[in-house]
């Protein structure tokens, strides 16, 4: 202590100090940040690779950073904000070593934490070019590691390296293996060389970067310099696309990555990794279970914590145990319709309005055959869209085939060697791999996939190809040595045994037919449930106790028929199988069948109305007699004319007659007052006014029709006044003359088009 009783602090613990104030200052910033309104809008309501390309359109585009830099832009000050752990040394996804970068140096030490750290690309240097400044220093794949294991690491693809002296070649103090990759990828595909399995803690923070170039840097192929183990250009093999999702399910999204994820956008690169912000994404752009969903914040998330568990005697059956989701991606309460269960691809069980976050279990009593199968759990939403959990077990009788290999002559192996399972057609179907790269000379128990058991293996000749075979009547066990350096293989020896199960021959294979009526389903058969037309096989005993393959093909009879028929209103009532409809009506009856599948049928019935209609005509008296549309009227009256329209029914009309006596001087009108003409009138009349006392200009006409309403008005100044009624209906239109309030003189104008 010095003279004030103050503690003199060590450098590198005053700057642990100041390490931690900022850590808590940017989680604090960090957990107030929160995903931007709308940053996603361009991808919504898309899935694969329409999603992907949206993505990547969506954070192609960002800040470049400085590799090695330690300044403002620069990668080592980006790490300070980003990638500080609360007590101030740094997050290292490689070591459980403690280091202050700016402080300790990048030099590589002698051993693991014995040196400084070094700017770790998960997405390795040599496979990029380094030209590409974005990817090269992109944080989303780039951490402060320790450059001893950093150094270990190299260049090696991730992969999965057992625990075993015969495939592990070094350990790390946190966890990790350096060794030869026993990752196979569902199409069978991997690597055989050395790979890097980092820790738990970590796969799914490196998963979620590789995730993100393959979508950021999917149109930017002069970003990659060639192709490698683990990638082609940004993307991943098949194989190491199965590995980072496995690792992305297994290993989710962290409150460190989220905070980190937050502060690169904020800070430094100004994008987002998707994957972070909605895990979901990976499912629905690059996973084999995302069923038909596309990507919208309101998704509602898959089932949780699925468990698949065979009965544990061999019984063909199995019960699966879940949790439905509660919410959805954007954490907010989900609603679900139903949860849907298929059984490789078939739905075999629907429930409907399920309670969001209860735990739930189901057993599938009626499972067809000894095999593997998949069972696919939906969680469906209101409006359709949702995803699913899927989980795969072998159920039934397992009598496992275990092959016993042994090599007594090793001479320079080098390559590949395992056990392979093809059909046919030579579609690898399973294969079990051996250790690889530095050679094999011991004893290994090798347990087969459980699609081979229940046959009968033939052992066939070892072969000039390094092939040694077994055959079944459709299955075939091949032990494939490959690779260079390979001399002489006459020290291979092969025992197999079934492990006390039964042996069986090759079954025979019967046929089945069966139609069913519609009304009939589900059809239950041999424990096998048919909810539609479709195919299905069982094995049973036959009289020997030997296996007889039956294969029922069911063909579903549907016959509901619906019938619309269409009558006029004279053919009311109508009768139809027994009903009388007074109306148009839908009645459904169920009719027999030649097939003994009772007919379901309904018929829509339609009826078209009869029509009534009136015209109304008004004419002076001395146009009489008069024909109308055939019809001759000798006075005032009505006549009805009736039609048959298009479709059969009646239509009336009705013609309505009026006469005026149109008080006439030929065929114009006129009073002591004016004159007008001609009328009637096909809607041009003249007004002619004689009394010249009424020229003052204080008088004014109007023109009123039958209901009274005004249809126009004109000053009287002139001794001639023109009236147009032509857009005016036929009828009759009174004329008056007022001055002032008072009405001078009236006429009546019959208005028609002859």
């Amino acid at each position: 202590m010095n003279k004030t009783g103050i503690n003199i602090l060590k450098k590198s613990h005053f700057q642990r100090i100041i390490n931690i104030c900022a850590v808590l200052m940017t989680t604090i910033s960090a957990l107030q940040a929160q995903i931007p309104e709308h940053y996603y809008d361009d991808a919504l309501h898309k899935s694969g690779y329409e999603l992907k390309a949206a993505l990547s359109g969506i954070i192609f585009e960002h800040t470049q950073l400085w590799y090695g830099s330690d300044s403002p832009g620069g990668l080592w000050n980006a790490f300070r904000t980003t990638d500080v752990r609360p007590d101030g040394y740094v997050w290292d996804i490689y070591s459980n070593c403690q280091f202050i970068p700016w402080e300790d140096g990048h030099i590589a030490g002698s051993g693991e934490c014995q040196g400084g750290t070094q700017q770790e690309h998960t997405f390795c240097q040599s496979w990029m070019n380094y030209c590409e400044t974005p990817l090269y220093t992109d944080m989303f794949h780039m951490y402060p590691v320790d450059a001893w294991v950093n150094g270990r690491r190299n260049n090696n693809p991730f992969g999965e390296v057992p625990d075993d002296e015969e495939w592990t070649t070094r350990w790390f103090s946190n966890g990790a293996r350096l060794g030869y990759n026993a990752f196979v990828g569902d199409d069978m595909t991997s690597t055989c060389g050395i790979a890097y399995e980092p820790t738990d803690e970590y796969k799914g923070d490196i998963a979620r970067g590789f995730l993100y170039i393959a979508t950021c840097y999917m149109f930017a192929d002069s970003a990659f310099s060639e192709d490698y183990e683990m990638t082609v250009r940004s993307q991943l093999r098949p194989w190491a696309l199965d590995l980072m999702l496995k690792w992305h399910r297994q290993d989710t999204v962290s409150t460190k990555e989220i905070n980190r994820n937050n502060l690169i956008y904020t800070e430094f690169q100004h994008n987002r990794n998707p994957f972070i912000d909605y895990p979901e994404l990976a499912e629905l752009i690059f996973g084999k279970d995302s069923s038909n969903a596309v990507f919208s914040p309101t998704l509602v998330r898959s089932p949780q914590n699925l468990t698949l568990t065979p009965d544990s005697n061999g019984a063909r059956r199995a019960t699966l145990t879940w949790t439905n989701p509660s919410s959805r991606i954007n954490n907010t309460p989900a609603e679900l319709s139903a949860i849907i269960i298929q059984r490789n691809g078939v739905t075999v069980h629907t429930i409907v309005n399920p309670i969001p976050g209860e735990r739930l279990s189901w057993t599938d009593s009626h499972v067809p055959n000894n095999r593997t199968y998949e069972y696919r759990v939906f969680a469906v939403s209101e409006n359709g869209n949702g995803l699913m959990a899927s989980a795969k077990a072998f159920i039934g009788q397992f009598c496992p085939l275990t092959a016993e290999l042994y090599d007594e002559y090793y001479d320079g192996w080098q390559g590949e060697a395992r056990i392979e399972f093809q059909d046919t057609l030579g579609n690898i179907l399973a294969f079990s791999k051996l250790p690889c790269g530095e050679g094999w000379k011991n004893l290994y128990d090798i347990q087969l996939p459980p699609e081979t058991i229940n046959c009968v293996w033939i052992p066939g000749d070892y072969d000039e190809e390094n092939s040694f075979r077994l055959y079944n009547h459709e299955l075939e066990l091949i032990f494939d040595a490959t690779g260079t350096g390979v001399e002489d293989f006459d020290g291979i020896f092969f025992t197999f045994q079934n492990n006390g199960c039964p042996l069986a021959v090759f079954p025979d294979t019967t046929f089945a037919d069966s139609i069913v009526c519609a009304n009939h389903l589900p059809l239950i058969w041999n424990n096998i449930t048919f909810y539609e037309s479709g195919i299905d096989t069982v094995t049973l005993l036959n009289d020997n106790n030997l296996d007889s393959i039956v294969v029922m093909t069911v063909v579903v009879e549907y016959n509901d028929t619906t019938m619309e028929h269409y009558i006029v209103e004279n053919e009311l009532p109508y009768e139809w199988c027994g009903h009388i409809f007074d109306s148009p009506d839908t009645i459904t009856v169920t009719l027999p069948s030649s097939t003994g599948c009772e007919q379901v049928a309904t018929l829509q019935l339609h009826v078209y109305f009869n029509c009534h209609s009136t015209q109304t005509r008004t004419i002076c008296e001395d146009e009489l007699p008069y024909e109308w549309d055939g019809l001759l009227f000798e006075s005032a009256g009505i006549q009805e004319i009736t039609f048959t329209d298009i479709h059969g029914a009646d239509s009336v009309v009705s013609y309505c007659l009026q006469v005026d006596t149109c008080n006439k001087i030929g065929n114009w009108q006129s009073n002591s007052f004016f004159r007008l003409g001609p009328n009637p009138s096909s809607g041009k009349v003249t007004v002619f006014i004689d009394n010249p006392e009424l020229l003052s200009g204080a008088g004014v006409l109007r023109v009123y029709d039958a209901m009274g309403r005004e249809i126009t008005h004109k000053d009287v100044s002139t001794k001639q006044i023109d009236i147009n009624l032509i857009q005016e209906a036929d009828g009759l239109y009174f004329i008056q003359i007022e001055m002032g309030k008072s009405v001078i003189a009236s006429a009546t104008i019959v208005k028609r088009v002859r």
